[in-house]
């Protein structure tokens, strides 16, 4: 069989990518409910017989790219998932599995739905102008047609050079609910070892001396005839005793580890809010008392305790690669835009006073000019520091960041106008290091204080004495709508107004000065819009009662997941409940039967008090970076 593979190596490749897919008119439909060809007019090889996906961007995995090592003995080991590091290496056993092989030789993105006709062929027309709109990008882009070429030479390379290939080959997807279709280079391999050609439904319904066919993990785990590691040997013994006639859970069989292991899930199946699911009552939790803490800190809490448990308790932070993004991103963005806004107020503040506009003046061409300046600087600073993703996409982000700088100037010349009001400081901070200004003190309704250190983006002091504050976003609106002087804090989701708004009213040195706090939002995704209320005496009731609720479950111990009600696998909201980017469905549904125990009520009165209540449970996706710099 090593021959075999060694043999479709030796088979031509098409090096030339695809020339006019909007000429392509045959669809062939396989079963299973997918698309699984798209061939071509003219006569090709079989390996020129590509797939096309209707979802772009979902489930193209650029390259073989985990390389994994299992030791055998010192004369021998096997390799998971090769790639060309493996390349003329003497390998005893080769396995690939088949996520990673299914994904592989798309010219499309991967497994497909079927959607019409019509959709498919509009969707080919756009995949035939994919690579000749990457050629326009030079060098920055790799055509997709020579990539798969490329893989598949090294996919039957490394094969062929191991003693042994073991290829998995998954049926389907149980965490999404779909079938899977497999790679056409599985078929072509499988087709070469039975002499003809073979699909998918060959594949799964043929019994052969080389083809095993597994249901499930746990009917491998029953067939299997020795198991490879101690934890299959537990689970093996574990099923081999009979169920209780009550329909509990089997006995541990006196293991320690299954003992454990079976109260974990036992604990997390069932309706009550227990240590597995983020219960750390009775333990020594820090209280925000105790601390100087940040609002978007305890915003954390409100929106999901248990992120909040491991972002900020136990400091684990989201793994970044920054190398790895196409564009910047929404992170690095907005502080991208805070930076810029930073220098251009703080500099026209740094002007003689004669020199800085009036409340009537609008922002002249110099000024914009000069805005223009320091966003140019920010932006090579940024590129400098590799956080502005591929530069194709990078030139065409700066633009329209640029646009977004502009436009708050003009708006920002009425709204002056307006209120008879001027820039009095940028980036207000306080309770930091190098501070003019200590801590910010809200009142509990306990009678304790929570003390807050932050930054406030920018403070306007117009005629009337009123003081008006301004925290930037770049991100959208919708999540802040419903913000207002009755609702000030979005149930503990919204907490930085009210902080700001007291750190302005401590920098003019009037405890009682009417204040105005605003989300500003900078972009054209947020339309500009301005969202805020008056920081008034009933405002700062109304969230010191919030934050009594933040600070009770905090010293509490409880720190349950909170997933929020989209449940899209290809956009992840909060990357501590959906570290895997497959959803959050799980989750929900033990929300569901865990948030009727008593020990959740403080949270679920503050977050989710009744099943017929919409929250909006948005995580915003800004991050007050100097705030968190600073450790608040």
């Amino acid at each position: 069989r090593m021959h075999q593979i060694g043999d479709l190596l030796r088979v031509p490749l098409a090096d030339s990518p695809i020339q006019d897919l909007a000429r392509t008119h045959e669809v062939v439909d396989r079963p299973h409910g997918f698309v699984e060809a798209c061939i071509r007019v003219e006569p090709v090889e079989l390996h020129d017989v590509d797939v096309v996906d209707t979802e772009p961007g979902k489930r193209c995995v650029a390259g073989l790219r985990h390389v994994g090592r299992i030791a055998v003995d010192p004369e021998k080991r096997s390799v998971v998932t090769p790639d060309v590091a493996e390349l003329g290496a003497d390998d005893d056993l080769v396995a690939a599995p088949g996520e990673r092989l299914a994904d592989q030789p798309l010219v499309g993105e991967g497994p497909v739905g079927v959607s019409g006709v019509e959709e498919r062929a509009a969707q080919f027309e756009r995949a035939g102008s994919i690579d000749h709109a990457r050629q326009a990008a030079g060098a920055e882009l790799p055509l997709r047609a020579g990539r798969v070429g490329r893989q598949h030479r090294e996919l039957l390379a490394a094969l062929a050079g191991a003693r042994r290939q073991l290829l998995y080959v998954p049926r389907g997807d149980l965490r999404r609910s779909q079938e899977r279709v497999p790679s056409r280079w599985v078929l072509d391999i499988a087709s070469k070892l039975e002499g003809k050609r073979w699909w998918s439904e060959e594949l799964f319904g043929s019994e052969r001396d080389w083809l095993a066919h597994v249901a499930s993990f746990d009917a491998g785990l029953r067939a299997v005839a020795i198991p490879a590691f101690e934890q299959e040997y537990r689970l093996r013994a574990l099923m081999a005793q009979p169920r209780p006639a009550d329909g509990g859970a089997r006995g541990a069989l006196g293991d320690p580890i299954l003992a454990a292991g079976s109260a974990a899930v036992a604990a997390r199946r069932s309706a009550r809010f227990t240590r597995f699911d983020g219960n750390l009552g009775g333990l020594a939790v820090p209280s925000p008392i105790d601390r100087v803490t940040s609002a978007t800190r305890l915003e954390g809490w409100a929106t999901c305790p248990f992120a909040h448990l491991l972002r900020d308790i136990l400091r684990v932070e989201e793994v970044e690669n920054p190398e790895e993004e196409l564009e910047i991103t929404p992170r690095d963005r907005g502080s991208l835009v805070h930076d810029v806004l930073e220098r251009f107020i703080g500099g026209v503040l740094a002007r003689p006073e004669p020199d800085q506009p009036s409340p009537s003046q609008a922002w002249s061409e110099a000024d914009l000019e000069r805005l223009r300046e320091i966003a140019s600087d920010v932006f090579a600073d940024y590129e400098a520091r590799g956080l502005t993703g591929r530069a194709v996409f990078w030139e065409r982000a700066k633009r329209r960041i640029l646009v977004d700088l502009l436009e708050p100037l003009e708006r920002d010349n009425t709204l002056r106008a307006e209120r008879r009001s001027h820039p009095i400081a940028a980036e207000l901070s306080f309770g930091m290091a190098r501070s003019r200004l200590d801590t910010v003190a809200l009142r509990l309704t306990d009678g304790r204080s929570i003390r807050f250190r932050g930054m406030a983006d920018r403070v306007d002091m117009a005629d009337d004495g009123t003081i008006h504050v301004v925290d930037y976003k770049t991100g959208g609106a919708s999540g802040y709508k419903k913000l207002s002087e009755d609702d000030p804090d979005l149930r503990g989701t919204k907490l930085q107004l009210p902080v700001y708004g007291q750190a302005a009213r401590a920098l003019v040195e009037r405890p009682d000065a009417p204040v105005r706090a605003e989300y500003w939002f900078v972009s054209t995704k947020g339309n500009f819009d301005r969202i805020g209320y008056p920081v008034t005496a009933d405002v700062l009731e109304r969230v010191g009662q919030t934050l009594q609720t933040v600070v009770g479950g905090i010293e509490a111990g409880m720190f349950p997941n909170f997933p929020t009600a989209d449940n899209r696998p290809s956009y992840v909201k909060c990357p501590y409940c959906d570290p895997d980017a497959l959803g959050v469905a799980d989750l929900q549904r033990a929300w569901a039967r865990k948030r009727t125990d008593p020990h959740m009520a403080l949270f679920v009165d503050l977050a989710d008090p009744a099943p017929d209540v919409e929250v909006d449970a948005e995580v915003e996706v800004e991050v007050e970076a100097d705030e968190e710099a600073s450790g608040g």
